[in-house]
């Protein structure tokens, strides 16, 4: 790795550090509680390096916002691969998305901060959400012309499919009533929400 690769994933790295800190402690003692050098003690860095990063305490929201949009998951569907096994492939991305605990932090925070910050949850939405609901569609376009799905309105089908993921997945993790979720468990929900789909959508 060149030296500024290196600097720039040190530097990535320590902006992924205070930024989980931070959404850490603003869910958990409230956004105007929190100043610097709460987040740098959480997130083991100096008050100085926080600032460096981001001298305004918003910033950490537009940052962390920013970071998420910039996360890719490493499973990709490819044009060639069948319909139901892409499928699999982005719900499995998705998945793990869900248990992405900056996005967690994130949605937390859009719910706390509605009043004060009321962009925050579509910013949210926008930086995570989207590109999954474009994969998809883009995935749906394929089947429905390959003749394997018969689908009238792509958006109810996406929210339906995602949906079911979400339901598994996200609110148990978001009320706190479940911890990370284990990857043997992510791979049933995603199985048994291709089948769900494929039962309703599927011709033949």
């Amino acid at each position: 790795m060149s030296n500024p690769d290196y600097q720039a994933a040190r530097a990535r790295k320590s902006r992924e550090k205070i930024l989980n800190a931070a959404l850490g402690l603003f869910v958990e003692r409230g956004f105007d509680t929190v100043g610097l050098k709460d987040i740098a003690r959480a997130a083991r860095v100096s008050t100085a390096t926080v600032f460096k990063h981001y001298p305004q305490k918003e910033q950490l929201l537009t940052g962390a916002v920013a970071l998420l949009a910039e996360m890719r998951d490493e499973t990709h569907a490819t044009p060639a691969e069948p319909v139901l096994a892409a499928l699999r492939a982005i719900g499995l991305s998705y998945a793990r998305r869900l248990d992405n605990p900056m996005l967690l932090g994130l949605i937390r925070l859009g719910i706390l901060l509605k009043e004060s910050a009321p962009g925050l949850g579509q910013a949210v939405n926008d930086a995570w959400r989207r590109p999954f609901i474009a994969r998809l569609e883009a995935l749906l376009d394929r089947g429905i012309d390959d003749g394997h799905w018969r689908i009238t309105d792509r958006g109810v089908a996406t929210r339906q499919f995602y949906g079911l993921i979400t339901d598994a997945l996200l609110w148990p993790r978001l009320f706190g009533l479940s911890a990370s979720t284990p990857a043997p468990y992510r791979e049933m929900v995603v199985d048994e929400a291709v089948k769900t789909f494929s039962m309703r959508y599927a011709i033949n």
